[in-house]
Protein backbone atom coordinates (compact mmCIF):
# COMPACT_ATOMS: atom_id res chain seq x y z
CA UNK A 1 0.00 0.00 0.00
CA UNK A 2 1.15 3.57 -1.15
CA UNK A 3 1.16 6.13 1.85
CA UNK A 4 1.58 10.05 1.88
CA UNK A 5 5.11 9.73 2.41
CA UNK A 6 6.12 7.49 -0.57
CA UNK A 7 3.89 9.76 -2.67
CA UNK A 8 5.28 12.68 -1.27
CA UNK A 9 9.10 12.18 -1.86
CA UNK A 10 8.67 10.72 -5.18
CA UNK A 11 7.29 14.30 -6.11
CA UNK A 12 10.02 16.11 -3.91
CA UNK A 13 12.69 13.30 -5.95
CA UNK A 14 11.17 14.11 -9.12
CA UNK A 15 11.49 17.97 -9.43
CA UNK A 16 14.90 17.79 -7.75
CA UNK A 17 16.06 15.27 -10.57
CA UNK A 18 14.21 17.44 -13.24
CA UNK A 19 15.54 19.60 -15.03
CA UNK A 20 12.97 22.48 -14.78
CA UNK A 21 14.58 24.42 -11.55
CA UNK A 22 18.29 25.22 -10.72
CA UNK A 23 17.50 25.44 -6.88
CA UNK A 24 16.68 22.25 -5.19
CA UNK A 25 12.64 21.88 -3.12
CA UNK A 26 13.79 20.98 0.13
CA UNK A 27 12.19 17.86 2.23
CA UNK A 28 9.73 20.23 4.30
CA UNK A 29 8.35 22.49 1.58
CA UNK A 30 5.34 23.94 1.11
CA UNK A 31 5.43 26.26 -1.23
CA UNK A 32 3.71 26.93 -4.92
CA UNK A 33 5.70 24.76 -7.30
CA UNK A 34 4.74 26.57 -9.85
CA UNK A 35 4.51 29.82 -8.74
CA UNK A 36 7.44 30.02 -6.90
CA UNK A 37 9.76 28.48 -10.11
CA UNK A 38 10.10 24.68 -8.54
CA UNK A 39 8.25 23.46 -11.80
CA UNK A 40 6.77 24.97 -14.85
CA UNK A 41 3.03 24.48 -16.36
CA UNK A 42 4.93 21.24 -18.91
CA UNK A 43 7.10 20.72 -16.03
CA UNK A 44 3.71 19.90 -13.94
CA UNK A 45 1.99 17.78 -16.78
CA UNK A 46 5.38 15.34 -17.29
CA UNK A 47 5.16 15.45 -13.11
CA UNK A 48 1.71 14.46 -13.61
CA UNK A 49 2.36 11.82 -15.84
CA UNK A 50 4.74 10.32 -13.95
CA UNK A 51 3.10 10.13 -10.48
CA UNK A 52 0.13 7.78 -12.84
CA UNK A 53 2.77 5.83 -14.51
CA UNK A 54 4.85 4.86 -10.65
CA UNK A 55 1.47 4.59 -8.94
CA UNK A 56 -0.34 2.95 -11.63
CA UNK A 57 -3.47 5.41 -11.29
CA UNK A 58 -5.40 7.69 -13.36
CA UNK A 59 -5.68 11.56 -12.52
CA UNK A 60 -8.95 12.85 -13.21
CA UNK A 61 -8.81 16.74 -13.15
CA UNK A 62 -12.48 17.28 -12.72
CA UNK A 63 -12.27 15.74 -9.59
CA UNK A 64 -9.96 17.69 -7.78
CA UNK A 65 -9.31 21.00 -6.81
CA UNK A 66 -6.99 23.09 -8.87
CA UNK A 67 -5.75 24.78 -6.07
CA UNK A 68 -4.73 21.00 -4.34
CA UNK A 69 -2.01 20.91 -6.94
CA UNK A 70 -0.42 24.17 -5.98
CA UNK A 71 1.49 22.28 -3.23
CA UNK A 72 3.65 19.22 -2.77
CA UNK A 73 1.07 18.42 0.49
CA UNK A 74 -2.02 19.49 -1.58
CA UNK A 75 -1.15 17.36 -4.67
CA UNK A 76 0.61 14.55 -2.36
CA UNK A 77 -3.79 14.71 -0.41
CA UNK A 78 -5.21 14.65 -3.82
CA UNK A 79 -2.60 11.57 -5.10
CA UNK A 80 -3.10 9.42 -1.65
CA UNK A 81 -7.12 10.10 -2.10
CA UNK A 82 -6.99 9.05 -5.56
CA UNK A 83 -5.87 5.05 -3.97
CA UNK A 84 -8.29 5.21 -1.32
CA UNK A 85 -11.40 6.02 -4.12
CA UNK A 86 -9.70 2.98 -6.00
CA UNK A 87 -10.27 0.66 -2.74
Amino acid sequence: MTNDLQIRKFIINWINLSNYCSSLLPEDAECSLIQDGYIDSLGFLNLIAAIEEKFSIEVDFEDISPEEFTTISGLTRSVAMLFKNDS
